[in-house]
């Protein structure tokens, strides 16, 4: 759990939100999924491919604007 400006979050819930709003700063041209996620988290490949997965989210998806 972290608390944020008196709200309480688990860990888990951000980063899943983290995921579901990836759509919002994916390039107009769109982007694989996963390098997104290796942006946005500063993961290595495998990793982000693994959070990716565990969300429920194909790591090779484009992912459109």
């Amino acid at each position: 759990m972290i608390k944020l400006a008196d709200n309480t979050f688990k860990e888990r819930d951000l980063l899943e939100r983290a995921m579901r709003n990836l759509r919002a700063i994916a390039p107009r041209r769109g982007e694989i999924r996963w390098v997104l996620v290796h942006q946005l988290f500063s993961t290595g490949s495998t990793v982000s491919a693994a959070i990716c997965r565990e969300f429920g989210y194909d790591p090779d998806e484009k992912v459109k604007p």
